[in-house]
């Protein structure tokens, strides 16, 4: 499949701005981001956010998830939610599932974003490929982590493999990510 793109180019030694219509082939990640940004913008508009009382967990406040972590001091992620999907504490982690108004489906595991649906695929494809292709011939692969089936997706798509194995400590992870995240696991 083809894809027209518009690139705009500004040249330094040149004041003036031409535009380039050119025809390239679209990877599996850009359909994939297209495909969310054309479901995201086609779809009805949510229903009205529930009640804020409604949207109960330690992280959102007023309508908002808050990612803030000593790590990164000045800084903070905040998503807008539309409403929690699933929420529960595993035996390793607590675990939150929600949907934000931008992002789609959003893993959280112990108050830190794990992986959204709008831009998952980056980390995926960065974290299998690198190491993919680093092999010759890549057969047998064992995943450590990585629940919620985004690498794992990534690794069958070489040819050469055989055998993938995922293996996570967190059951609840995997079993939320294939049912509120199956286009990623």
């Amino acid at each position: 499949m083809l894809l027209n793109l518009v690139k705009a180019v500004t040249s330094w030694n040149i004041r003036y701005t031409y535009i380039r219509a050119t025809r390239l082939p679209v990877s599996f990640h850009s359909q994939r981001s297209l495909s969310f940004l054309r479901n995201h913008l086609t779809r009805p508009p949510p229903p009205p956010p529930p009640a804020m009382a409604e949207i109960t967990h330690p992280t959102i406040k007023d309508g908002w998830f808050r990612e803030i972590s000593d790590m990164w001091p000045g800084q903070a992620m905040t998503l807008k939610v539309n409403q929690i999907i699933h929420h529960e504490k595993s035996k390793y982690q607590d675990v939150l599932i929600f949907e934000s108004s931008d992002y789609g489906m959003v893993l959280v595991l112990d108050n830190v974003i794990q992986c959204t649906e709008r831009d998952e695929f980056s980390y995926q494809e960065m974290i299998c490929h690198l190491g993919m292709f680093a092999h010759p011939n890549p057969k047998k692969v064992l995943v450590i982590g990585g629940g919620d089936g985004g690498v794992l997706r990534e690794i069958v798509k070489h040819e050469s493999v055989e055998e993938a194995v995922l293996c996570d400590i967190d059951e609840a992870v995997i079993r939320l990510s294939k049912k509120y995240l199956p286009g990623m696991s």
